[in-house]
């Protein structure tokens, strides 16, 4: 099964490149037929009158603003549709890993049966990002992972049903939803693309604009070399903005390594045990509010001995034996008195 695998993915790597190598000579063809074009015609226009040169000149100076203007418009979109991608993945490892530690605090049987659906779960997501968008095998992964979190969700209405007001099945669905939802997130990420109009208008406009840049320059009687510099700069940026709008095709790819470190840690032993979940919904309310009782008492008796310090040091207090000195103390025997008589009715009945 292994090899078969791993030949699969040779393939797939194989193709891939074919295809890269194929969207680079389409390009190189486009942009430096264009330039060709271009000086062929510049060079038999040469003869002609003066008059000529110089309205070529302001059209390819403003042919050339315009394209550049272009260009840097779609390799802006593909830049930030790949930054946008890199984070829903950073950001989808994240849910699941903590889906996957929250899934560990559930009772039986949910405990056991959402770890172990989350196991393929992850393995589904690494997968995912080695599929072209729109294949039968990206189709394939994203209704896997769609059948799985039913299932999930499933065991998380189990979990809640057994304990309604756990805090342990709560934080689980909270988790497991924000998983959902970054599942969703990452696969229209995938499928938001540059739209085919702007690379229609960034390739035919950068093939123009090199056309009529040559034919200025043969114009002048200049050599080819500035028009193949110019069109190998265009070529540059046009194979980058499509490279990177095709994350699982090109050179430039999405890195997965967040899902495939996500998984690897499902691997080690649980954190968290079946006894420590039965006893998270255990902690009681009157033992938090015994706590913040008992602080007040410690403030209390903080201040009946600064009090004290401070009647003691003001001329004509004797110390203890006036009155601001036995306000404060009594202040301090009142908050204890008053904590040890609501301590017991703070705690809940077992």
């Amino acid at each position: 099964m292994h090899v078969v695998t791993a030949a699969l993915g040779i393939a797939l790597m194989v193709l891939i490149g074919v295809a890269v190598l194929l969207g680079l000579v389409v390009l190189v063809l486009l942009v430096g037929g264009a330039a060709a074009a271009g000086t062929i015609a510049g060079r038999w226009l040469r003869g002609r009158p003066d008059t000529v040169h110089q309205p070529v000149g302001v059209v390819q100076g403003a042919l050339l603003g315009l394209v550049g203007l272009v260009l840097a418009f779609g390799l802006t979109m593909a830049v930030g549709r790949y930054d946008n991608r890199r984070a829903i993945v950073v950001q989808e490892a994240n849910d699941i890993g903590t889906t996957y530690l929250r899934a560990q605090l559930l009772a039986e049987p949910s405990r056991s049966a959402s770890l172990e659906l989350l196991k393929p779960y992850a393995d589904v997501a690494v997968d995912l990002a080695d599929q072209v968008p729109d294949s039968h095998r990206f189709d394939e992964d994203v209704s896997r992972m769609g059948d799985i979190q039913q299932a999930l969700w499933g065991q998380a209405g189990d979990a809640v049903r057994a304990d309604p007001t756990g805090t342990a099945p709560r934080l689980y669905v909270e988790s497991l939803n924000a998983m959902i939802d970054s599942h969703t997130d990452r696969v229209t990420s995938v499928r938001n693309r540059v739209p085919s109009t702007v690379v229609i208008l960034q390739v035919l406009g950068g093939a123009i604009a090199i056309g009529v840049l040559s034919l200025y320059l043969a114009l002048l009687g200049r050599g080819l070399a500035t028009s193949l510099v110019a069109a190998g700069v265009v070529i540059l940026i046009l194979f980058i903005s499509l490279d990177l709008d095709r994350p699982h095709r090109g050179l430039i790819t999405v890195p997965d390594q967040p899902l495939v470190t996500a998984r690897a840690d499902m691997d080690e032993p649980a954190a968290a045990d079946g006894d420590s979940a039965l006893a998270l919904p255990a902690i009681e309310r009157g033992a938090g509010l015994e706590g913040a009782f008992l602080f007040l008492a410690g403030l209390t008796f903080a201040g009946a001995v600064v009090g004290g310090a401070v009647v003691r040091d003001v001329p004509g207090g004797s110390g203890a034996g006036d009155s601001p000195g036995r306000a404060a103390t009594g202040t301090f025997g009142a908050g204890v008195s008053t904590v040890a008589l609501m301590a017991p009715s703070l705690r809940r009945p077992a």
